[in-house]
């Protein structure tokens, strides 16, 4: 299952970089940049699915275990990103991650919520190095975003970069 998942991805996001091209070429006939706010406005959907999944998997945890402040402090991070509330999540992540620096959960929501606050280049500094471990379970949706925050800039090096990373 998750082999075709990695090969849906993959393929979306060829799919998606190849329309924007496409894009290119059409619209540098009519001297035109294609719309890439609008293209990232129309395929961007924050992250709900996993972070049910793993809220249910920090509850269960209960108390009293050797990591059980470690746990309480990132499930208190991702219910404030559940409830859409980013800058929060955003603060509690950082603060989480100074202590915990190499949870990449934490990391990638980091990123997610650096990109509903349209922080996006500092949203590919958390998500990219998380597309290139292979065993990290997000990684699928890792890739996703990031190639969507690479869109979001204007000056073309975003395309040419998701290009080159997911191409």
């Amino acid at each position: 299952m998750k082999n075709k998942l990695n090969i849906f991805l993959m393929l979306s996001i060829g799919i998606l970089i190849s329309l924007t091209s496409c894009q290119d070429g059409q619209q540098n006939t009519q001297k035109q940049k294609p719309d890439y706010a609008k293209i990232y406005t129309e395929n961007f959907k924050t992250e709900k699915k996993a972070i049910v999944e793993i809220l249910d998997e920090l509850s269960s945890f209960g108390m009293g275990g050797e990591n059980s402040g470690q746990q309480d402090s990132l499930k208190q991070a991702l219910e404030l990103y559940d409830k859409g509330e980013y800058e929060q999540s955003r603060v509690a992540l950082n603060e989480y991650l100074k202590h915990y620096t190499t949870d990449d959960v934490a990391k990638f929501y980091l990123g997610m919520c650096l990109m509903n606050q349209s922080m996006y280049g500092k949203a590919i500094k958390h998500l990219q190095p998380l597309t290139i471990k292979s065993d990290f379970e997000l990684r699928d949706e890792a890739m996703w975003y990031s190639a969507l925050c690479f869109m979001v800039f204007e000056d073309g090096t975003g395309i040419d970069s998701a290009r080159k990373l997911y191409t």
